[in-house]
This record gives C-alpha cells, structure tokens and sequence, in this order.
C-alpha cells in the first residue's frame, strides 16, 4: 500500500468519524478516559472522552492537527507514537495539568500488516498515584521506625511444615548477635538456629501458647553471638492464623543481656546482705553467750584454784579438783572459738612470718593428721611480714588440716599446705568471701589443699556455718571459727573444691604495711655499686617507663626504653649485644609479654628476662611456667625493689 492509498484510507475513516451514529458519539464521550486516534503523520483524527474536560481540553481546537504541536515538551508522548508506528503496542505514564496520565498506544494495521495509524486511550491515574506515594510514604515511616526502634523488628510466616517465610527483619539484628547477612531473608532462621539447647523447649512451648489461644508472646532466651557467647533476648510478638493454616508472626528481639547481669547482681547483692544479715544475727548471739559463759568460767575456774590451795594435803581431793580446772580450760577454748567466729576475739597482735608459723607446726600437724595422710609441707620462705594472733593462725591451720584429713575419709591421700603471696585487685578481691570490703594490695596467703571426698557447690556455701558437717553432726564450730579470725584479721578466703576431687582452701591476709620482700635490703640506691650494663624496659605505661629509667639511671645503669612489644623487639634486634637484661610487662599492645619473650625464644637471643607484672605472682608463675624467667617483678614495686632485682638477675 502506498503512502498515497494510507492518506486516503484515513480520510475514509476520518469522514466515517464524523458522521457516526450519535450512540457512538454518546458512549465515547461518556467514557472517564481520553480516546484518540492519529494517522501516519502524527494528526490527530479523533480525540474525545470524559478526561478532555478534566484536562480543560477542546476536540475542535485539535483536530486535524498533529500531536507534536501541542506536546512536544512531553518526550513520553514522541516515544509512545514512534513505538506505535513501528509495530508495537506500548504504555507510558506522565504528568499534564498537574494529573498522572496512563496512555496505552495501538497500531492501526491492514490485512498485509501495514500500519495505517494509531488509536490509543488515556486514562487518569492521579488517585492512584497518590494512594501508592502514601503508601510509599508509609511504608517509609514504618520501615524508618522498624530499623530505628530498640532491638530488631521482625515480619514471618511460620508454615505448618515447620518452614519460615521471612518478610522483614530490622537490622538491629547485626547488633544483637554480631552478624551482617546480605540475604535478609534467613535472618531469623539464624536466630533460631543459634538458640540455647535449654531454651528451645521452652520458647516452642510458649509460642505455642500464643498461636492457640491469640494472646502475646513474651518470652526470654538466650542465642549464641557470633563472638561465641551466650546472649540474653526478650521476644515480644503476636501470631496471626492464616487461612492455609500458618501463622503471621510480627514483634520485635530486643537484647537484655545488660539487664539480665544487673538483675544478676542485685541477687547477688541480696544474698550477700541476706549472708551478712545471718552473720551479723549468728554473731552477736555467739559473742553474747560467750561472754555470759565467760563470766561463769571466770568462777570455776576461780574458785577451783583456791580449792587447790587450800588442800595441798589431799592428793585424791587435787586430782578432782584439777579434773574440773581442766575442763573449764577447755571450755575456756571453746568461747574463744566464739569470739573467734563473732569477729570479737582478744587478739595478741604481733608481726611475724607465716612460712615460720607452719614448719614450727610441723611435728604438731603430722600428730594431728590421718596416718594415712601424706602431709607435704611447700613455704615461701621469703614472705613479707603479716600482724595478728599466732595462736589464732595455730588454730586456723590446725582447723584446715582436720578438715582434710577429715576429707580423706581413712583413705591414703596427700594434705599440701602452701605458703605464697599475691598482689589483689578489686575485682578479684570482690570474688572471694569476705573481699568485697577489702583493699587491693599485697597479701601472704595460707593454703590448704587436699585430695579427699570434695564437695558440691550447694555446700561450699555452708561450710562456715556454725556446727555444719558433711561427716556428722556435733563437730562444733570448726571452720565457723576460721571464718571469724580471717574477718579479725581483715583477711579473705577461696575456697575451691569438686566431688571425688579435692578441695583447696586459700586464706589471704594483708602484709604489713611498711613491708614487702625487699624493705630488708640494707642497701639503697645510694650505695648500689656503678655499673655500665644497659636495661631494656619494656612497658605501656609511660609513669612506669619513666620510673625504671630514672631509678635504674641513679643506680648506674644505661636504659634503653620501648613502649610496646613491637619496639622491645625492633630494639633487640638493633642492639641484642649491649643488652643485658630486660624488663618486660606481660601486658602490652603489638605484642604483649609472652609473645614477645616467644619471639626472643625462638630467635634465640640469649638475655636475661624479667617479667613485670600487677597480677599474683601465682598466676604468673603458672603462665610462665615452661619459661627461662629469671625473676618476677610485683607491681607496684618500689626503686629499691627494682634494683635489687635487677642486681640479683645479674649477680652484682
């Protein structure tokens, strides 16, 4: 068909337009939507509906005329009737007069497929538009407010093959067990899957609960983070039925892990003031009647000496009379053992060295011991000096060595007591019984340990109690007693223990004041002989840093410094010659003190290592104990005690 035969054929239809029926001019113009059609060259050879008055459109003024005269600000428009005329149908969307357009292009074709022009309809979608930009809008608000609130919001279905369909999961999740998921749709089979193995039970069960009887789901449980611990989470959601038979889960995860350990230490808190509660009651009853049993002690025993005087000459009468004496001695014992408990005892304070106390006992232990006991005595024989009671601290330690032996139940075992020091932090301090009120500080300990029955932990809460036993009852006071000289003497005691194991027994008590392992050292950095040996002082704290170099200086020494495990290495290397000793804290950034020293191992240096360090010399010595250390320096250590050591490690 030729282009001629195309203009002609839509000036047929154009003429056909104009002399429809009016039944057709009615229908088009009753439709609520524009209904157009152009011929090849883009004319418009009809355009009638509803939506031209909405749009404030007149038929007559376009009739005749092409389309791009009136619309070419409209590119949407040009690419709709370019599409068309080239064979397909299309849609587009735009704005004209301040309403959102809908406009669907059809080409006209012949039976040979040839286009002829185009017919198309408009329709105006401003309600919609506006209902989806509120939706939009909406759904912004909720998601803002989802991703924003405490905790992770969450969108499932649960189905009834036990199969979750995630619809939405806030990404407070990623700060709750610490990890980011590009597919957010597993995130919450992720929650599941990392639930306690005690907890699943119960939030199966309770979610149950919900789903049948359409009430929430308040529920708390823990998940495993990705930092390998255990977390707290509250679940608070609601289940909605659907029709399938799965159930519409909305709510959110919120992490109480903080409020879990706070409610953790506020029970904590009140078991210790119930304790302390308990304690004060039991003491205040046993100094009571200790110090009415007391007072008539005071009189038996009185009068039983002036009894003695009186009859000198009556050997049988004497022997009865010395029979009672004896028994009021040792029930003057007896009351001490109370005072002891109830903190109230008359101490005779003196200073002395505890290592001491326990050989001196030694013959006294082995007599008071199972014989099936092997008693092994390991002391410290260099201890700072300790103020108290000697004959309470007999009395602690022969309390300890009765319980073990006790503990080995006529079975050969072994009984160790240990003597040793420690330097305690608050933190630790606040672990043991009695240390919540004591001071950090330098402490000698007192330790006990054994391989006997062991016990629970249900009853290591008891064993300070007055007249507990695990073997039989009416044992008396016993470890009470201990408890009440420890407290005395501003002690604290550890006491770990397992059934069919063991139990050691460590009892802490403050040092002097005015003493620690070198205040007995006559010789003072004044007097130290000068010496050309360099020291590297390896240390994170610059006080520290700056104290060793000044102190160590002054005694004559070259000091080399580094701040951290790198440098200590990178000066080792640059300098391995000159050195002769280091001084190295255990913990530093880079590398701390045992990597370091490692590296010094492997690499073969050959230089004295001093480890420096706040914590227990104990623990120390176990994390060292495959180590070349030569000495071990106690934080915080004075210059005397810095020098001294270092003299020692180089036998100056």
């Amino acid at each position: 068909m030729t282009e001629l035969d195309k203009k002609m054929q839509m000036n047929d239809i154009s003429t056909s337009i104009n002399h429809m029926d009016r039944n057709t001019e009615f229908i088009l113009d009753s439709i609520h939507a524009a209904v157009f059609i152009l011929d090849t060259d883009g004319k418009i050879c009809l355009l009638r509906g509803k939506l031209l008055q909405k749009l404030h459109l007149d038929p007559i003024d376009y009739i005749g005329k092409e389309f791009k005269l009136f619309f070419s600000d409209i590119p949407q428009i040009h690419e709709g009737i370019v599409k068309a005329l080239s064979g397909y149908e299309c849609k587009n969307e735009f704005m004209l007069k301040d309403h959102y357009l809908e406009v669907h292009y059809s080409p006209v074709t012949e039976e040979d497929n040839s286009i002829t022009g185009i017919i198309g309809t408009a329709t105006d979608i401003t309600a919609i538009k506006k209902t989806e930009e509120a939706l939009q809008k909406s759904e912004g608000r909720f998601r803002s407010l989802a991703d924003n609130i405490p905790g992770a919001a969450y969108d499932y279905f649960y189905h009834q093959d036990g199969t979750r369909s995630q619809q939405y999961m806030g990404p407070g999740l990623e700060e709750i067990i610490g990890k980011t998921l590009d597919d957010d749709s597993g995130k919450m089979d992720i929650v599941f899957s990392r639930i306690h193995p005690d907890d699943i039970d119960k939030i199966r069960r309770e979610g149950k609960i919900a789903e049948e009887t359409d009430t929430t789901l308040d529920c708390e449980y823990r998940v495993l983070s990705d930092f390998g611990n255990y977390i707290w989470v509250r679940s608070i959601g609601r289940a909605t039925p659907e029709t399938d038979g799965s159930y519409h889960w909305q709510g959110v995860l919120i992490d109480v892990t903080r409020q879990k350990r706070i409610e953790e230490e506020r029970q904590k808190l009140r078991e210790r003031f119930l304790d302390a509660q308990k304690k004060e009651s039991l003491s205040i009853l046993a100094g009571g009647i200790a110090h009415d049993f007391n007072n008539l002690l005071v009189g038996i025993l009185g009068n039983a000496s002036l009894a003695l005087t009186e009859i000198s000459g009556n050997p049988s009468l004497q022997r009865t009379i010395q029979a009672i004496e004896q028994s009021a001695e040792r029930a003057a014992e007896l009351t001490r053992q109370i005072l002891a408990y109830s903190g109230k005892g008359h101490f005779i304070v003196e200073e002395f060295n505890l290592s001491d106390l326990v050989l001196e006992m030694n013959q006294l232990l082995k007599a008071t011991v199972s014989r099936k006991a092997i008693l092994q005595l390991n002391t410290d024989s260099s201890l700072p000096l300790i103020k108290g009671d000697i004959s309470q601290f007999r009395q602690i330690l022969l309390n300890l060595a009765i319980n073990s032996s006790e503990a080995l139940d006529n079975h050969t075992g072994f009984i160790i007591i240990k003597t040793g020091r420690a330097f305690l932090k608050s933190n630790v301090l606040s672990k043991l019984i009695l240390g919540e009120t004591r001071k950090e500080g330098l402490f000698v300990y007192l330790e006990v340990e054994d391989n006997g029955s062991g016990m629970k932990a249900e009853t290591i809460n008891k064993i300070f109690d007055p007249f507990f036993s695990t073997k039989f009852t009416g044992r008396g006071l016993g470890l009470a007693s201990v408890l009440g000289i420890v407290e005395g003497h501003k002690g604290a005691i550890k006491v770990k223990s397992s059934e069919n194991v063991g139990t050691t027994i460590r009892i802490y008590f403050p040092t002097v004041h005015e003493y620690d392992e070198d205040v007995t050292e006559t010789r003072t950095t004044e007097d130290m002989k000068p010496t050309i040996a360099t020291i590297l002082v390896a240390d994170d704290e610059p006080s520290v840093l700056l104290l060793a170099k000044r102190s160590l200086e002054i005694a004559g020494f070259r000091v080399l410094t580094a701040n951290d495990g790198a440098e200590c290495i990178r000066i080792v290397n640059e300098s391995q010659d000159s050195i002769s000793a280091i001084i190295l804290d255990m913990k530093m950034p880079k590398y701390d003190g045992k990597e370091t020293f490692d590296y010094l191992l492997e690499n073969k240096f050959d230089i004295p290592v001093i480890i420096s360090s706040g914590i227990s010399f104990d623990e120390t010595q176990r994390e060292f104990r495959d180590y070349p250390v030569f000495a071990f320096l106690q934080k915080p250590y004075r210059p005397v005690t810095l020098i001294n050591t270092v003299h020692k490690t180089l036998e100056l």
